[in-house]
């Protein structure tokens, strides 16, 4: 049972979180073209009776992932429809479940009082706020690693089994989970620590047969982005030496935690600037300090280094750089617990909180600003414009090739008001008849003979004065 003070709070917190959320989730130009083809997946996910429960998903990308995210995703489009307010709010319940798990976590290793303060720095952590506000698949990483983690803390050993096998059937950043758990469990519950493992294994082992059978999906991501061997990694391609690499990369990444320029990959940029405010990544170095004095003694204090330590080498330093903001997610609770940490060895708590709290949350506007102009806006101008000029139900069609992003966010974009095709150039010219088309690249040729067929016509590569970068938009005018 849950106490009712612990109830209380957590009421308290979850309406600030969610509060902040749907601040940051409103403003236009804060997006990534990632949670869009993620959610086209999910919503183009087959029924379950025809589904394959252990291929990964989707079946067209870079990489793939198991199919639990879009299954748990989808009911949200059934409830809101396919909007991008569906694809944010649909991350929501795991927000939620970190915030709640890292209260109790907090709670079990330190006091109440920490809990609570914990709870509302990571509520308005700039870093977090930042990508939980969109609608991507990290998320659902952390509230694995978290859950799992906390239950073995409080001695849920069969609990934590199950999040820990779960964790493996998420984003690949929450793959550090059982190794952590094991970490912890030598030094503090063995026994616990085997029961966990078979119940892992239980749940994990028709997706190992079907990875040792038919496709194995657990290592292509770290076969990708792994700094000393992955396939996209620029050092090991250049065939650096691996501690050469190493020693590059650690530098980089700590000095990307304040710096800018430094961090950001992937389009997950925060703005290019550094992960952490001033005030928040001095109180950050002073708890770390404080944490790696008390780490004798106190069993809480190393359980967090672990939990911090492991994923910030793995998934941060030896993974492909600049380094990746995003994939060092799955550790914001743990450095907000941190932070709070430090707050209470002050007098004056309640406004140190509140000085923090504002600093990220100014810290969130000013990275979401930034990247303003520096993402590429051409997709939320292009459904802007569609929305404005075309009557639905109108056909666009998109020439490019079948897997081509923009038709995927343009579905959410206009709350699917509009069929979409998307195809090869080739063919979907060769089948044009007319209507709004999108051309990705398009050769002068090709333009010529469309203004040729329709010499009443608008080429647009700008709207409101902003470039719409590869994208050319050719709409036939009528008289």
């Amino acid at each position: 049972m849950i106490h009712r003070k612990d109830r209380f709070a957590l009421i308290i917190l979850i309406l600030f979180q969610l509060g902040i959320l749907w601040y940051f989730v409103r403003i236009p130009t804060h997006y990534h073209q990632d949670e869009f083809i993620t959610a086209f997946t999910s919503w183009t996910l087959p029924p379950i009776t025809k589904l394959d429960w252990f291929a990964a998903y989707p079946p067209v990308w870079v990489s793939q992932f198991p199919v639990l995210f879009h299954i748990l995703q989808k009911p949200f489009f059934w409830i809101f429809g396919p909007t991008v307010t569906a694809v944010r709010i649909s991350v929501w319940p795991y927000a939620i479940g970190i915030l709640v798990y890292l209260y109790f976590l907090t709670k079990i290793l330190y006091s109440r009082k920490l809990a609570i303060i914990v709870g509302i720095i990571y509520s308005a952590f700039a870093p977090h706020v930042y990508l939980s506000s969109m609608g991507l698949h990290f998320i659902s990483s952390t509230f694995f690693y978290i859950a799992a983690l906390t239950h073995f803390v409080a001695g849920q050993n069969v609990a934590a089994g199950i999040f820990s096998g779960a964790a493996y059937l998420t984003y690949t950043s929450s793959y550090i989970t059982y190794p952590v758990i094991a970490l912890i469990g030598i030094f503090t519950n063995r026994r616990g620590l085997v029961t966990t493992t078979l119940v892992a294994l239980l749940i994990l082992s028709p997706f190992l047969v079907y990875a040792a059978t038919v496709n194995n999906f657990f290592t292509q991501r770290v076969s990708q982005v792994n700094a000393l061997w992955g396939t996209w990694s620029d050092p090991a391609k250049q065939q650096i030496a691996p501690l050469a690499i190493i020693q590059k990369q650690t530098i980089d990444a700590f000095r990307s935690l304040v710096i800018p320029g430094v961090g950001g990959l992937g389009g997950y940029n925060f703005g290019k600037l550094g992960l952490l405010d001033t005030i928040t990544a001095v109180l950050l170095a002073i708890g770390f300090i404080m944490l790696l004095g008390g780490a004798v003694k106190k069993s809480g204090n190393r359980i967090v280094l672990i939990a911090l330590l492991v994923p910030f080498t793995t998934g941060f330093i030896l993974t492909t750089h600049p380094p990746p903001f995003h994939r060092l997610s799955i550790i914001y609770p743990f450095l907000a617990l941190i932070v709070g940490l430090t707050i209470t060895r002050f007098r004056f708590v309640v406004v140190l909180s509140g000085i923090v709290i504002v600093a990220n949350l100014l810290h969130t506007n000013y990275m979401i600003k930034a990247d303003a102009n520096i993402y590429p806006q051409n997709s939320r101008l292009i459904a802007e414009y569609i929305t404005q000029n075309i009557p639905p139900g109108q056909p666009i069609q998109i020439a490019a090739y079948p897997s081509f992003y923009l038709g995927q966010e343009l579905l959410f974009r206009t709350n699917n008001h509009y069929p979409i095709t998307t195809g090869e150039t080739g063919n979907i010219l060769d089948g044009y008849r007319g209507g709004t088309l999108l051309l990705l690249n398009p050769t002068k040729e090709n333009l010529d003979k469309l203004r040729a067929m329709y010499p009443n016509s608008s080429t647009l590569r700008s709207i409101d004065g902003v470039s719409l970068g590869d994208i050319t938009l050719f709409r036939p005018v009528k008289k």
